[in-house]
């Protein structure tokens, strides 16, 4: 047991998996990458001038269009299905799984995938993108209401919600992401551990924990839940 660490959520995509993102990863599999880039979605989202549910729907636009009109879920899994989880992941989630600590995944990616690689980690929670589709299994471009959906620049709502829900006060969350795109959930933990030491000036909280390479949370944890404490800012495994 740690007394001090209760709740360690992981960003799926680049923190869990091999791919930086599972939305690009289908997009390029299908075909439709180049098209959706070229019609900016991103930066519209960024800008405000779409909402992400917004975003959302016309991605998937985009998947059924090069799909002439259906795009299956059998496909989708197999794509999804090459993605490989990282092996430093499995190591973590077994540190953390032996010291009973409760496990989460938060992600603005895909829930096919993250239910799969949650399946294989024994992971408990998922928060994810969840796609819809119809009689014939054909993806739906309609997007779901409530935890169904995550719009990763509110991640930090959910976490605070889930942490209500499990009775476990922030204080004793960590939260592992590797972009910008985490900012929301790193501000609410006490832990903010970014997978990415090149961002380390993109991020700035007083608070972040940087390590290069998931493998070296291990270490991490042990400092928290063994010494009691970490410095005011981290750079881990340089």
């Amino acid at each position: 047991m740690c007394k001090k660490l209760s709740l360690v959520v992981f960003d799926m995509d680049g923190v869990l998996v091999e791919c930086s993102s599972s939305w690009e990863y289908l997009h390029r599999r299908i075909g439709s990458l180049g098209y959706v880039r070229s019609r900016g979605y991103l930066e519209q989202f960024r800008r405000r001038l779409i909402t992400y549910e917004e975003w959302v729907k016309l991605d998937l636009e985009a998947m059924i269009k090069f799909r002439n009109g259906c795009l299956s879920r059998d496909e989708i899994v197999s794509i999804l299905n090459e993605v490989k989880i990282k092996n430093e992941a499995r190591l973590v989630v077994n540190y953390l799984r032996n010291l009973g600590v409760k496990l989460a995944i938060v992600s603005g990616g895909l829930e096919i995938l993250a239910r799969r690689v949650a399946h294989e980690l024994g992971i408990d929670i998922v928060y994810a993108n969840r796609l819809i589709f119809d009689s014939n299994g054909c993806l739906v471009p309609k997007v779901p209401k409530g935890v169904d959906t995550v719009n990763p620049i509110n991640k930090g709502v959910i976490i605070k919600e889930l942490c209500s829900k499990l009775q476990i006060p922030l204080s004793k969350v960590m939260y592992i992401g590797d972009s910008e795109w985490d900012l929301s959930a790193f501000k609410v933990v006490k832990y903010p551990v970014l997978v990415r030491d090149d961002l380390r000036r993109s991020i700035m909280l007083h608070n972040l924990i940087i390590v290069s390479n998931l493998r070296y949370v291990i270490d991490i944890i042990k400092r928290i839940c063994y010494e009691g404490k970490l410095p005011s800012y981290l750079t881990h495994g340089k």
